[in-house]
């Protein structure tokens, strides 16, 4: 019965461990905003809306 219990526990701990994994998005974009004091406001630039991509 031990040796159910152990494998059921892997199974799940894998399980969960590949679902972790797979929300994992490391492409994405951060912004790091307010490092310099002379920027203003993130949102205050947004709204702005001169930024283009």
């Amino acid at each position: 019965m031990a040796i159910k219990s152990a494998i059921s526990l892997a199974l799940i701990g894998s399980v969960l461990l590949m679902m972790l994994l797979s929300g994992i998005d490391a492409g994405g974009i951060v912004i790091y905003w307010g490092q310099n004091g002379n920027e203003g406001t993130l949102a205050g630039h947004v709204q702005q809306a001169t930024t283009t991509l």
